[in-house]
């Protein structure tokens, strides 16, 4: 049996550490980081080459084995986030809140790290890198488990960027390596409390539901699941197709692509021959209600079990509504509520959607794509979470911290 305890020890240890380090300790473990990703490329792409091969042979689908392959100019990539991450504001120590008592004693809330947060993934370099980086710069100790299919690439980045982080004063143990990828030791880890604050997971939906189904450490909902977008009656129709077609196809695997567009019946006839025309452009499959499929008489029937799948591929479905009442009451039966969003001039209707639509994020006459990533952490996120408890929307530096309230007094009892 893989060793856990010990893990989990080196882990706790390292986080007490990391709390006491300064934001020049960590930026320059960053710096580091940096360059020791672009000066140990070939390394890290031997590896790689391994894994791939490995995958390829065990038949992996397309969409995983794109996101384990690298290249000179993926790597490149990762330092430069690297760096992004590095010239962020420190979170740690901001006070978000405090208040001056009435009898003199001072009450404020502090930004602090969480303390381990381990990294789940099935095929994903890009995921351990960003997540090393939040990491180290927001003061936790980041335990990766790579999974099986990039275990050599894991390794290898690891070994790498412990080494780095090692040469700038940080303790190495700030990164930490899950060596078994048995689905035993993964169920393990879901269960970790001693070892583990948070679990980000990482991966394919059904890869990601397994993670969250037999979780006993706190997890993010990476999940993902159906997302829609509403074009209103008085959508800009222009405006509503070029949202709808980057909303779908812009990045077809990406949790907050949509899924399913509804249309109001008073701009169907206009606006779905439109779509579909920009949409074929793209090989995209559609499926439509009984109502659509009048307008649009080649496309798949749309099934029941269709309205609520992330299809996290070219594939859309289409369903006519007569009203934004309706439209909202799709969204509350079918909706995972990551990403739904509303195309409309009329101002009342955005704001009542928005006020009614219960999602992670809610788009305006914007694609989800504007969105894909955290606004205040340079391009540098892990994942969107549609959890409603601690972070909701863009896993980016913010999510990586908690609170802690802090009282200072002068003797009062």
């Amino acid at each position: 049996m893989y060793d856990l305890v010990s893990l989990g020890r080196a882990a706790r240890a390292a986080a007490r550490v990391l709390r006491t380090t300064s934001t020049a300790q960590r930026n320059a473990a960053l710096f580091a980081a940096a360059r020791a990703l672009r000066d140990n490329r070939e390394k890290i792409l031997e590896a790689n080459r391994t894994d791939v091969e490995l995958a390829r042979c065990a038949g992996c689908r397309a969409a995983p084995l794109a996101r384990l392959a690298l290249t000179a100019a993926r790597i490149e990539a990762f330092a430069a986030r690297v760096e992004a991450v590095c010239a962020c504001p420190d979170p740690i120590g901001a006070i978000t809140g405090g208040t001056l008592l009435p009898n003199g004693m001072e009450l404020c809330t502090v930004c602090v790290p969480i303390g381990v947060i381990a990294l789940i993934s099935d095929a994903a370099p890009a995921a351990s890198v960003d997540t090393v980086s939040l990491c180290i710069k927001s003061g936790n100790v980041c335990m990766l488990s790579g999974g099986r299919s990039a275990f050599a690439t894991t390794r290898a980045i690891a070994e790498v960027l412990r080494q780095a982080v090692a040469e700038a004063g940080l303790t190495p143990d700030s990164i930490l390596l899950v060596e078994d990828t048995s689905e035993e030791t993964t169920r393990r880890l879901l269960a970790f409390r001693e070892g583990i604050d948070l679990i980000i997971p990482y991966g394919d939906i059904g890869f990601l539901k397994d993670l969250r189904d037999g979780a006993r450490v706190p997890i993010l909902n990476t999940a993902g699941g159906c997302s829609c977008l509403y074009i209103d009656r008085a959508a800009d129709l222009t405006q509503a197709v070029r949202i709808a077609d980057n909303a779908r196809t812009a990045a077809p695997t990406d949790p907050i692509s949509i899924d399913t567009v509804l249309v109001h019946s008073e701009i169907a006839e206009r606006f779905l021959p439109a779509l579909a025309d920009a949409l074929d452009l793209h090989a995209v499959e559609l499926r439509g209600c009984a109502r659509t499929r009048r307008i649009l008489p080649d496309i798949s029937p749309a099934r029941e079990s269709d309205w609520g799948l992330d299809y996290r591929g070219m594939t859309l479905n289409l369903r006519v509504v007569d009203s934004i009442e309706e439209a909202i009451e799709f969204l509350e039966r079918y909706s995972d509520h990551t990403a739904d969003g509303i195309v409309t001039q009329d101002i009342v209707a955005a704001r009542r959607f928005a006020a009614l639509a219960d999602a992670a994020a809610i788009c305006v006459n914007a694609s989800p794509r504007k969105i894909a990533t955290a606004p205040a952490d340079p391009g540098v996120s892990v994942g969107f979470s549609h959890s409603k408890l601690h972070v909701r929307g863009p896993i980016g530096l913010q999510a990586f911290t908690t609170a802690k309230t802090l009282l200072i007094g002068n003797g009062q009892i």
